[in-house]
């Protein structure tokens, strides 16, 4: 990396993103005015994703992969963070497209601000990569409340558009992504960040960002149905409200609700291979068998966060 620019680290995971990746890689590449690393982590595809970072990394330095097995985008992310080596270290969607100043812009408002973290406004595209008239634009592009107040629009409207974040390096130091979270864990992590850091948003458009709908995607309903997204979406809240403040211990059991959210606490603190198998095994006598699988599969990971 070059020492007279902001270094910056991009978190790229990637699971079976063939039709978009090299758009997404080209687009961190022309990024201006910083010095960057791209982890890539392939997190178990399928398809020739893999094939096309090999390509990308043999053409270029800044870029790193780690082939995994599909633990999920928690797990992912805490394995490509582990070996940033930024003073920054941003989010990455496969799907996306980051615009040049994208990354210099940020670091610069949040010098201004003296901020620890930002996200940024952003425009919508369909899955051809064209412009999109979308109700979501709004939400991305709204002003955030002042602290403490943006506490609560983050936990009830969720006014961010997640691949647009970086950070200081110091505040993955503080707080990790909760493995066991599989499709909150970054609305769990912009709760903790906002909570003890001091954030903001960059009021310009700095990323192309593709819009999916995943719940008509029946196979993706299968797997994660509403029932799960309903409970697992008040754990990630409730969790990153209380984990500094009320020790696990101190959570009765009393219901399904309250031993997911006791072993989830225990996993805000520590790697706990016993508290993530534990969930697998709730999750399992509740009937998500899929969700239960695939908590195993995160407890054979040798580093698991």
């Amino acid at each position: 990396m070059q020492s007279n620019l902001p270094s910056v680290s991009y978190i790229l995971c990637v699971f079976n993103g063939e039709k978009t990746l090299v758009s997404c890689l080209e687009s961190l590449l022309t990024q201006k005015g910083v010095s960057l690393q791209i982890i890539a982590v392939n997190d178990g595809s399928s398809d020739h994703s893999l094939s096309i970072l090999q390509n990308y990394a043999s053409q270029y330095k800044q870029i790193k992969i780690i082939n995994q097995k599909n633990f999920g985008l928690a797990t992912a992310r805490n394995v490509g963070i582990s070996h940033a080596k930024g003073d920054y270290i941003a989010s990455v969607a496969q799907d996306d497209v980051y615009l040049p100043h994208k990354s210099i812009n940020q670091i610069k408002f949040m010098e201004e601000k003296n901020l620890d973290f930002s996200f940024a406004y952003v425009d919508l595209i369909d899955e051809f990569g064209l412009p999109l008239k979308h109700k979501d634009t709004a939400l991305y592009n709204c002003q955030l409340w002042r602290w403490p107040w943006v506490i609560f629009q983050v936990a009830f409207f969720m006014p961010l558009c997640s691949p647009t974040f970086i950070c200081k390096r110091q505040c993955y130091e503080a707080i990790h992504w909760n493995s066991s979270l599989l499709i909150f864990a970054d609305y769990n992590l912009w709760l903790k960040m906002f909570l003890q850091f001091k954030g903001g948003k960059l009021e310009k458009i700095s990323l192309l960002h593709r819009c999916v709908d995943r719940l008509k995607n029946q196979e993706y309903r299968e797997k994660f149905p509403l029932s799960f997204l309903y409970l697992e979406h008040r754990i990630a809240a409730a969790s990153a409200f209380i984990y500094k403040f009320i020790p696990h211990n101190f959570i009765l059991p009393i219901s399904n609700f309250f031993k997911l959210l006791k072993n989830v606490v225990i996993l805000e603190k520590r790697s706990d291979r016993k508290a993530i198998l534990k969930l697998s095994q709730i999750y399992s006598q509740a009937g998500y068998s899929y969700i239960s699988q695939k908590l195993k599969d995160i407890a054979t990971s040798v580093n698991f966060r």
